[in-house]
């Protein structure tokens, strides 16, 4: 069965990476708490009747299965760390629910580098879910097992932002108190991205619009013999095996840029580019394998583009380098 989404007029998410997969870490809101541009959840609870007969004509209920939980939450890009100075941002424990690790550099820690991790599942987190209307109702939900897939989308007339699709178990529905009005307030929560333009094989792009899927399918892994039916929710690798994106670049001289010529040549390249936000953090985002697939012709306000859809892909077979990004702060 599965409900209609669960809106709300305010929002408040806390979340906090699990040591162990599906234990409740507790996360607070002094340390874990962020702001989504926008949050929903859909419970997906199945429910099994029991097909037998009986003494009576009596109708038996039903009893609960599985209990997961659909999300999707939407953060603004960035570069709002979690406690001062510097930290790593404020939605970087759900990259780690998409299987990224994060790294820290710099003494005291001035950036964060963000890489896959393919041989090896283990990242999940726990989500807090707080959900408040105008009539002051308040209500939390707790979702634990948490993995998710990630898709950048970075805009010249907008808002960049990354948004996490992705399934957790359900563990409790509460009517907290109200953690404050201090929470909701983060001066650098707003911040704007200025993107350079992309770079690939020695050549320059600039673009109004470009996005990055990680390429995750988020399945529930169905067991016999958990309390609830799920032992755990899996990341699968989607099926056409890989990260992709896309970008509209404007149309270039063909002479100097070969764009078709690279492609029919299966030619692959690195692709990269920079982001930085209005309070001077910096975001580097690498992919060393860029593979260019058929452009499709379009226009912007009377100009002439590209919608150049790519793939990215693993620079050996030692893998997990498809796709990083840092963050650097000033």
């Amino acid at each position: 069965m599965s409900d209609a989404p669960i809106q709300a007029d305010r929002a408040l998410v806390l979340v906090e990476v699990e040591v162990t997969y599906g234990v409740d870490p507790t996360p607070a809101v002094a340390t874990n708490a962020l702001l989504p541009a926008s949050m929903t959840l859909t419970p997906d609870i199945n429910m099994i009747t029991r097909g037998r007969h009986s003494p009576s004509y009596g109708v038996r209920g039903a009893i609960q299965g599985k209990r997961t939980w659909a999300y999707e939450i939407t953060m603004p890009l960035s570069g709002s760390p979690i406690g001062p100075p510097v930290g790593e941002p404020d939605w970087g424990p759900l990259m780690n629910a998409a299987n990224y690790s994060s790294t820290s550099a710099g003494g005291p820690v001035t950036s964060w580098t963000y890489a896959p991790e393919h041989k090896t599942m283990t990242g999940s987190c726990t989500i807090y879910a707080y959900m408040f209307d105008l009539d002051g109702d308040r209500e939390l939900f707790i979702l634990t097992g948490c993995r998710n897939n990630a898709k950048f989308n970075f805009s010249a007339n907008g808002e960049s932002t990354v948004t996490f699709t992705g399934i957790g178990i359900f563990n409790s529905r509460t009517n907290p108190a109200d953690p404050g009005d201090g929470t909701w307030i983060d001066p650098d929560d707003f911040n704007i991205l200025q993107s350079t333009a992309v770079t690939w094989g020695g050549r320059t792009d600039r673009f109004a619009a470009l996005e990055i899927d990680l390429g995750w399918d988020v399945v529930e892994d169905l067991n016999v013999g958990s309390a609830d039916s799920v032992v755990r929710v899996r990341l699968n690798r989607a099926q056409d095996g890989s990260c992709s994106g896309s970008y509209d670049p404007e149309d270039v001289d063909t002479a100097t840029y070969d764009r078709l010529g690279s492609i029919a040549a299966e030619t692959q390249y690195a692709l990269a580019f920079v982001a930085t936000t209005s309070g001077g953090s910096v975001f580097t985002f690498s992919a060393p394998a860029v593979q260019y697939l058929a452009p499709t012709p379009s226009s912007d306000n009377g100009m002439r583009r590209y919608d150049q859809p790519f793939l990215c892909a693993d620079s050996s077979d030692a893998g997990d380098d498809y796709f990083t990004f840092v963050l650097t702060h000033p």
